[in-house]
């Protein structure tokens, strides 16, 4: 059994908490306010649940100035919204149940998401990428990649 952490008014599983704690650690910050400021809690004006067991369903880190992103502990993450850093790369690898991706107006050149086959939404525009596979993409109902080096 996983052991659990409080973070206000979250409890998180041990692997969400040392991850939030690490941001926390990154940004100055205490971890509650961090978690306050990146949760998402609702989506198209509807109230969402942000943790489900214990587990971080949906982040949005965006506009942050970030120029790295570990994600490796967050393997529930449904949404993530990244947009508007300064990311070069991104690891999605164990990323397997995100549904909505948006990581538009950073400076990714390389993005895998040919595993991501629940993903619904991406948005990858204003990157660097100079090519993006989707053909495994089969729930993918929107896709934004303008303004990238596409060919």
């Amino acid at each position: 059994m996983q052991k659990h952490f409080k973070i206000g008014e979250h409890v998180l599983c041990e692997p969400d908490y040392l991850q939030v704690a690490q941001w926390a650690r990154d940004a100055k910050t205490n971890p509650d306010d961090l978690l306050k400021g990146i949760l998402i809690v609702e989506v198209n004006g509807e109230p969402i649940n942000p943790i489900v067991d214990g587990k971080i369903r949906g982040i949005d880190m965006s506009g942050r100035g970030l120029k790295i992103l570990n994600l490796s502990n967050l393997n529930q993450l449904t949404e993530l919204r990244c947009s508007e850093n300064q990311l070069t790369k991104l690891d999605l690898s164990n990323l397997n149940q995100l549904e909505k991706l948006y990581i538009y107006g950073n400076n990714i050149n390389v993005l895998n998401v040919s595993h991501l086959t629940k993903l619904t939404v991406l948005h990858c525009s204003q990157n660097q990428l100079s090519a993006l596979d989707v053909s495994n993409l089969i729930n993918l109902r929107e896709l934004w990649c303008n303004e990238s080096n596409l060919k």
